[in-house]
């Protein structure tokens, strides 16, 4: 295998996307003093999962990425659709037996609920293009709710899921306004685009006084400082295009940010 393939596989599942989503699993239990190896077999699962979902949407959305992300794998050839529905099998098969291996059987219920909502993502754009934003802000919570039944607090864990899904379905919004031109009809299309910013804007605005309101001690109030230092800056280059799909990116270190709020 070319170097240039690896790079290609690591683009196609999304991987940066797809460890960060792991990494809500991983950081917490490492730091409630797991080992590593045993914090990453619990984090294991929902990166295959993430993996999974990531391959398939781009199978399912490849004509949409011929105009809004042609630079993909798929639409660029450089792995074909038939190899990448292999992919997708494969991982699928790795992650319902790393679930099998490493969780416990009272966790299967969420882990499994985890791959069944992420891997229907693509259904639900199909059939309910209007519930798409919020579908995969729910979406975006259920690894934290993996936490819940654990020794963690349960007041935390709720805060930071719903924070996180007022991010995240703030961040969906303005990734769409990104891909009106390929997609179809769509919320962030009947919105327009100015409704669209103002909610997807707000909607990170309520996350972060989600988070201000469990914040305790410096590290706290640090990130919070962090997030809305970045979400006004964000809020001002908005309008000048060139510097939305790198505003799109930077939420990605306000995600990393936020999960030192579930380090309790």
């Amino acid at each position: 295998m070319q170097p240039w393939d690896v790079i290609n596989f690591l683009k196609l599942v999304r991987f940066d996307t797809s460890l960060l989503t792991a990494c809500i699993i991983f950081v917490p239990y490492l730091y409630k003093g797991l080992t590593v190896l045993h914090a990453a077999q619990k984090a294991l699962p929902i990166l295959l999962t993430s993996m999974c979902c990531f391959v398939l949407n781009d199978i399912h959305d490849l004509e949409k990425d011929r105009i809004n992300h042609p630079t993909r794998p798929l639409p660029t050839g450089s792995i074909s659709e038939r190899s990448a529905m292999g992919i997708y099998f494969l991982l699928l098969a790795l992650t319902l037996s790393s679930i099998l291996s490493f969780v416990e059987q009272d966790k299967y219920y969420i882990y499994l609920l985890c791959l069944i909502i992420f891997t229907n993502y693509d259904h639900v754009v199909s059939d309910f293009p209007y519930l798409k934003n919020f579908y995969v802000a729910t979406a975006s919570v259920l690894p934290i709710l993996i936490l819940r039944p654990s020794e963690f607090s349960f007041t935390i864990i709720d805060n930071v899921a719903l924070a996180m899904m007022f991010f995240i379905f703030g961040r969906e919004l303005l990734m769409d306004l990104q891909d009106l031109l390929g997609d179809g009809q769509t919320f962030v299309r009947s919105l327009g685009e100015k409704s669209s910013a103002s909610i997807g804007f707000g909607s990170q605005f309520i996350a972060i006084l989600l988070l201000a309101a469990i914040a305790e001690g410096a590290i706290h109030w640090a990130v919070i400082a962090f997030l809305f230092a970045s979400y006004i800056l964000h809020i001002f280059l908005w309008h000048r295009l060139k510097f939305r799909p790198v505003i799109i990116h930077a939420m990605k270190a306000q995600a990393i940010a936020g999960l030192a709020f579930l380090l309790q």
